[in-house]
């Protein structure tokens, strides 16, 4: 490695002559304290010769990929975080701007915030932890606060040409955000990963698909239900009694089920596809159809892809459930009419 302050140093170490080492790439600037710290005697094994060369070449990476960028590279970051029940939860604008960097080389700016960032901050909203009509009541408000507010106003005025979606709340809530997107705006949705504990993409190429049920239409019944078992499963029998009667639109994967099933953006392409076979259902045989009862087992990206496919003008208002004491109890209604 480069030159450092106190010696023996690292540069010496390499089999390398004395042009070599005056290199850039065998070059490493740190300040003075930093200097004493990778140097001194007890840190020479952490602070190996590799691991130095790799953290330099991570550095340069992003400094790259920062500076090459133009405007058509640039995304608005939205960032919406709710408690989780009284959880703590994290959302950092460093794992942000590394999702976008790595998943679709584009670069968090949002010109009308100096954090390049638009925030949603649903904690500490009195009622969070048990939830209930008067918790998603404010909750909702402040969604409406943002994106009718300073995103819509950026979008008119062009200064948003791109979304990134990062969201951590109930899924009620999601479906929600997800309906308040612009379908004009060009827009990413990211998924936080359990197993990496990131929200970049462990396999962007990972594709899994996705199963519709559609029932025989009722023209009677202007009530339908939507199951949706993806990254759960729900069993007919768990359904509220008073809905168990009306006929079920189901989604399933063609896999196991599981969290962390939306390990790439190609999978939420795939959950989108499905989605407009959904709605071509009900703008072909399902007319008729006025309340979606959605019952949702799914990760956080695919409650927002599903609420952006909905179109309030036209498609059925839904009715989304959530799971509470074992139960599920109706949350809330996306896209009333």
């Amino acid at each position: 490695m480069g030159r450092f302050s106190c010696p023996p140093t690292r540069g010496l170490d390499d089999d390398l002559n004395e042009e070599e080492r005056d290199q850039a790439d065998n070059l490493m600037l740190v300040c003075d304290d930093e200097h004493d710290e990778l140097d001194k005697k007890g840190s020479r094994d952490a602070f190996t010769i590799d691991f130095l060369r790799m953290r330099k070449q991570r550095h340069e990476d992003r400094v790259h990929l920062q500076t090459e960028m133009g405007a058509t590279d640039r995304t608005a970051a939205i960032r919406m975080i709710d408690g989780l029940r009284g959880q703590s939860t994290k959302l950092t604008r460093g794992e942000v701007a590394d999702a976008v960097m790595h998943g679709a080389g584009k670069f968090p700016h949002f010109p009308a915030s100096t954090r390049n960032t638009i925030e949603i901050d649903l904690r500490g909203l009195p009622g969070e932890k048990a939830g209930g009509p008067d918790y998603y009541r404010v909750a909702t408000k402040k969604i409406d606060e943002v994106m009718d507010g300073k995103v819509a106003e950026a979008i008119a005025t062009e200064e948003i040409g791109h979304l990134s979606v990062f969201a951590i709340a109930r899924l009620p809530l999601l479906v929600y955000l997800g309906a308040k997107l612009d379908d004009t705006v060009a827009t990413d949705v990211y998924q936080r990963h359990r197993q990496t504990e990131t929200w970049t993409w462990p396999d962007s190429d990972a594709e899994v698909g996705f199963e519709l049920d559609i029932p025989t239409a009722q023209h009677d019944t202007v009530e339908a239900v939507l199951v949706l078992s993806i990254s759960g499963t729900i069993h007919p029998g768990e359904l509220p009694a008073a809905v168990q009667h009306l006929p079920a639109f189901n989604i399933t994967v063609d896999s196991t089920p599981f969290n962390d099933v939306v390990s790439g953006p190609r999978v939420l392409q795939a959950f989108m596809q499905t989605c407009g076979q959904l709605i071509g259902a009900f703008e072909e045989t399902h007319k008729h159809v006025r309340r979606l009862h959605v019952f949702p087992a799914m990760p956080l990206s695919v409650a927002v892809v599903l609420g952006r496919a909905f179109n309030p003008d036209v498609h059925p208002t839904m009715t989304i459930y959530d799971r509470v004491n074992h139960e599920y109890v109706a949350a809330m209604e996306v896209n009333p009419r």
